[in-house]
């Protein structure tokens, strides 16, 4: 069986659908490091991607496609302080680098900041999650961020275990979800309360 026959859909970096690709180089071996390479042609916008699997028939985990898959911000980073929308700004490029320990390492630092801009005083990162005035499931949220962020952090937690694309991409939704929560809704909100008080005056 070809390759055309066997991978059909991916999903593009260049214009985000998931299609069908063509092939548009045959297989090569790397003469570095003994990968082998195809380039590929979506048929949505014409982009190229090239696709590396370490073994020349296996079609699983050890696949890597480039240029890799960028996500966008999901939330309005404009309502975020300064410093955690940098980190979670950060947090996205790592992911779409795929640097995916540094990914997680990034989100879990985002809440740290958030525990600090709302007046956390604890030193440990669980504590100051506990000192936050915030709804418990806010604060269940915030405990999971912390448990990924460790995870990436301390290698001992992973016991052989890896940090995956699945895992920050994890991570990056429950950060945005919680900074969604603490930060972009109550801005929101204060907003549509000001525009109602300049259209009763």
């Amino acid at each position: 069986m070809s390759d055309n026959e066997i991978i059909k859909v991916f999903d593009c970096p260049h214009c985000s659908a998931r299609c069908q690709f063509n092939l548009a180089v045959e297989e090569l071996e790397c003469q570095t490091n003994g990968s082998y390479q195809t380039s590929w042609i979506c048929q949505n916008c014409s982009g190229i991607i090239v696709i590396r699997r370490l073994y020349q028939y296996t079609w699983d985990h050890s696949i890597d496609i480039f240029p890799r898959t960028k996500i966008k911000p999901k939330i309005r980073i404009d309502k975020l302080p300064e410093n955690i929308k940098k980190d979670y700004l950060e947090s996205l490029r790592d992911y779409g680098n795929g640097c995916y320990v540094s990914s997680v390492i990034m989100c879990r630092r985002a809440i740290q900041q958030t525990c600090l801009d709302k007046g956390a005083k604890k030193i440990k990162l669980f504590d100051q999650i506990e000192e936050l005035n915030i709804d418990k499931n806010l604060k269940k949220l915030a405990h999971k961020l912390r448990f990924w962020g460790n995870k990436g952090a301390h290698p001992d937690i992973l016991l052989g275990e890896k940090i995956e694309e699945k895992d920050a991409k994890i991570a990056i939704d429950f950060t945005e979800k919680f900074l969604q929560y603490v930060y972009v809704i109550p801005k929101e909100i204060e907003e549509i309360e000001g525009e109602a008080v300049k259209v009763k005056s």
